[in-house]
């Protein structure tokens, strides 16, 4: 489930550049926790903003039982999954991991769907 490893969204409005989390589909928000800080609206400054999004997500994970444990914490972290939470003041997992599991675990090598 890398398919969030390939592209980026963002949105535009009123002069200003907001992160979009990829949770199903792409969550729209023009809240300030979403703004992407830019001065010379340059593409490094947008990285460095995903770099460290990322970073407070994994330092955030360990506060959330279920995050810490989860074997999906990196992919819901690269996907912004852990910010949404923090900014919707939730800590109740947004993903339906047992659909993640039946993805995750299927394959060329599965013979067969039951």
């Amino acid at each position: 489930m890398n398919d969030s490893l390939i592209e980026r969204q963002y949105n535009y409005r009123n002069g200003n550049l907001y992160y979009s989390p990829l949770l199903y589909e792409r969550f729209v928000s023009f809240r300030d926790a979403f703004k992407v800080p830019l001065v010379d609206y340059t593409a490094s400054e947008i990285e460095r903003f995903e770099m460290q999004l990322q970073m407070q997500q994994y330092a955030q994970a360990p506060n959330n039982d279920e995050c810490e444990t989860c074997t999906f914490v990196a992919t819901c972290i690269d996907r912004g999954i852990l910010h949404l939470m923090s900014c919707y003041e939730t800590t109740e997992c947004l993903v339906a991991k047992k659909s993640l599991f039946a993805v995750n675990t299927m394959g060329p090598h599965t013979a067969e769907f039951k």
